[in-house]
């Protein structure tokens, strides 16, 4: 690992990263939390047009501009709750290309993605996470895809106790 990585954990929503992320944070280790989320909980609050089932590219945009602050604010490595890949993920879902942020989504990141799969036993449809859980395996493969394709070594990180998730994505970093 290189001083200023972010690592990322993701993939479909419901699959238990925010707890993940809580549990290393909980370790004293540094994390971000999910920018999509924050910006959705705050864009419902203010009313604002700047929502992805309203505006995806613009949403994207500020999803991008907020992920690029978490990687100049790293040091000397955080583990991070999505990254700029599922923004190109979440893009092509909605019929767009991502191509603009395809340099952006490698560097400054660990070669390392620790991707987890939707669960349905612990699955919450919401005002922020508005898919089915069907919509949420569909997107959980286009993230595997786009991190495939942007050349990172995919770690599935399997449903079980999150010390045994935790456990094993710090032995295979080698912390």
């Amino acid at each position: 690992m290189t001083s200023g990585e972010l690592i990322i954990i993701s993939g479909g929503p419901g699959s238990g990263k925010t707890t993940l992320l809580e549990y290393l944070k909980n370790s004293d280790f540094d994390t971000f939390d999910e920018v999509p989320r924050i910006l959705i909980e705050r864009n419902l609050q203010e009313k604002s047009h700047m929502l992805p089932w309203k505006n995806l590219s613009g949403f994207a945009r500020l999803c991008y501009l907020e992920m690029m602050k978490q990687k100049n604010n790293t040091y000397p490595f955080a583990f991070v709750d999505r990254a700029i890949g599922d923004i190109i993920a979440y893009l092509h879902m909605g019929g767009l290309s991502g191509n603009e942020y395809q340099q952006e989504a490698v560097e400054g990141y660990n070669n390392l993605v620790f991707l987890m799969k939707p669960q349905k036993e612990i699955y919450i449809q919401d005002d922020v996470r508005p898919h089915s859980f069907n919509e949420a395996l569909d997107i959980h493969r286009e993230i595997v895809r786009v991190y495939d394709n942007l050349g990172f070594r995919i770690i599935e990180i399997p449903f079980e106790p999150v010390e045994k998730q935790a456990s094993s994505i710090l032995r295979e970093l080698g912390l």
